[in-house]
């Protein structure tokens, strides 16, 4: 926290991704290495409430290549989907779970590496779902 209040002089972290052409760049551009070097480590990703819009495709894309060599879970909070577009949009399936589909040798080369990644659904939305291994 303490990078934080040095660095941004307690201006808000959360940004949109149509502000990535504000006045303000070189901050934002800090804010996404911050965040990409924090997201590195993650394991376990609980999603609630978030719709994956189309605008944001590129910064969702560059967080899920960045976990996706350690990301091994991911709650997905949603009382209408159940999270498995995930996989196709964000490629996140492994070799094997292609199901004899042909691949690129580009494609193969982004899969290997990766942990299996269950996606759990979760379509209770009274509360915000905690994952017992947190």
């Amino acid at each position: 926290m303490e990078y934080l209040e040095k660095y941004f002089d307690k201006k808000p972290i959360l940004t949109f991704a149509w502000e990535t052409n504000s006045t303000d760049k070189q901050r934002l551009q800090s804010l996404n290495g911050l965040l990409k070097k924090n997201l590195e480590d993650t394991t376990i990703l609980v999603v609630i409430g978030y719709s994956f819009p189309f605008y944001n495709r590129r910064i969702d894309n560059e967080i899920f290549e960045v976990q996706k060599k350690r990301l091994k879970k991911i709650y997905f909070q949603d009382p209408n989907l159940d999270g498995e577009f995930l996989r196709k949009r964000y490629n996140l399936r492994l070799p094997d779970e292609t199901s004899g589909e042909r691949l690129r040798p580009s494609q193969v080369a982004r899969l290997l590496g990766t942990v299996p990644i269950d996606i759990e659904s979760i379509k209770d939305c009274e509360q915000f779902f905690v994952p017992v291994e947190l």
